[in-house]
């Protein structure tokens, strides 16, 4: 059976859960965090109130591929099969190698495959120039158990036969989860089973439309059939399913539809139209395909589309409209109308949230400076997350109680502060510029 299908990559804000599997920050002196040497001298120094680094320093010729290794998790960190682990690590590369690999390491030993670790480039720079932001997605390991996560490995893509030399300067490896959920079913009575008009609405402005019927559908027992009064003079005439509410904000990225069509007239075109709205029923965004034309008549057909959507909403309606060159007496014959959706969220496993230790204004915000403010204590770094979940903005340094934000485009973001007491917090902005 063809279907329409309606696909939103959606990120669903007010139930976002951020927080790291590990939020490594190497803050304390001579605390790895439970990373160890496999071929790379490591050791934490704190020379700010920032925070500090982790120094791995290349050893020279060795055996095996220089590395340091993350603590071992007991047990295995669950991780979905449909779940995406992400790395953001912010560092100085002044060592004399530039290819690197982070991997997701075989349980119970320093195995794997390439199909588990990801290679990377980071930069050589002269030590002191600064650090940069690296990010990348690890693929889960299917030979663990339950996909789970055992231990990481950040390592030379060099052998050690020629060795490391130089000072890798690590002020943060941040381990994200993105969890990827689908549902479906925000289109009613999508193959028109229960009546032929039963949650959809028939419009018709200056050329009217006679009441439709439900006949044989395409693979299935009923369609729904319109016969045309008159020709079609008017964008106007459509049906419309009932407008369904998320509940929640919800940010997409891409609307694509497919339908089973069928007229009695090749000149008949359809145009999917998709309307959106806020909690208080204010149109948001209106998508519309092109014309969409069939190829002959009395044929089913599939019409597919794929649009962008770049505004967040709360509610959604579907609209087929009919236009062309229909005459009195034509008929157009829908079949099959279903849909489904994917949002995306962020999962942190550990550490404490504390949703009322900051806040942050202006919000929704115009300008290019975002203020962090607590009453009783001081934010050591702010993270800004996009949509997909990618880190876009990371502020160790928060002078006078604000941050620059002119990089950010509009759209939503999530913010992730961190305290130096009383946990993290988590607060959504808005850019409007």
């Amino acid at each position: 059976m063809k279907k329409i299908t309606i696909l939103c990559i959606l990120m669903v804000l007010p139930f976002l859960a951020i927080g790291q599997l590990n939020d490594y920050t190497f803050d304390v002196d001579n605390n790895t965090e439970g990373w160890t040497d496999g071929g790379l001298d490591i050791s934490v120094a704190s020379p700010n109130p920032s925070g500090g680094f982790l120094f791995a320093e290349g050893k020279g010729v060795g055996t095996g591929f220089p590395q340091i290794r993350s603590e071992f998790f007991a047990p295995l960190l669950a991780v979905a099969a449909n779940q995406i682990i992400r790395v953001t690590i912010v560092a100085e590369n002044a060592t004399d190698n530039d290819k690197w690999q982070f991997v997701n390491l075989d349980e119970g030993s320093i195995s794997f495959t390439a199909a588990e670790s990801i290679a990377f480039t980071m930069p050589i720079v002269t030590a002191g120039n600064g650090m940069s932001t690296f990010e990348f997605d690890v693929p889960r390991n299917t030979d663990n158990t339950d996909g789970g996560i055992e231990r990481f490995s950040l390592r030379a893509n060099k052998n050690a036969a020629t060795g490391v030399t130089g000072t890798l300067k690590i002020d943060s490896i941040t381990i994200t989860l993105i969890t990827i959920t689908s549902e479906s079913a925000y289109v009613s009575n999508p193959d028109f089973e229960t009546g032929p008009l039963d949650d959809w609405t028939l419009n018709g402005s200056d050329v009217s439309m006679s009441s439709p019927t439900a006949v044989a559908g395409n693979g299935s027992a009923n369609a729904i059939q319109i016969a045309f009064d008159g020709p079609i003079t008017s964008q106007g005439n459509s049906i419309d399913n009932v407008v369904f509410d998320f509940g929640q904000t919800v940010n997409p990225s891409e609307v694509t539809a497919q339908l089973d069509a069928m007229a009695t007239n090749a000149g008949a075109q359809f145009q999917v139209s998709i309307r959106t709205f806020d909690a208080a029923n204010n149109t948001v965004e209106t998508i519309n395909s092109g014309s969409i034309g069939i190829d002959a008549i009395n044929t089913w057909e599939t019409i597919e589309i794929s649009k962008a959507v770049s505004q967040p909403f709360n509610k959604i309606l579907f609209r087929l409209r009919f236009r062309g060159d229909a005459e009195a007496g034509d008929t157009v014959t829908i079949d099959n109308v279903a849909s489904e959706f994917s949002y995306v969220t962020l999962n942190i496993e550990d550490g404490v949230t504390n949703d009322k230790a900051f806040k942050i204004y202006p919000n929704p915000t115009k300008g290019d400076v975002l203020y962090v403010n607590s009453l009783n204590q001081l934010a050591s770094s702010v993270s800004v997350y996009n949509i997909t979940g990618k880190l876009v903005l990371q502020s160790n340094e928060i002078i006078d109680s604000k941050i620059n934000i002119s990089n950010l485009n509009n759209g939503v973001y999530v913010v992730r502060i961190k305290g130096d007491s009383n946990g993290d917090s988590i607060k959504k902005l808005v850019v409007n510029k």
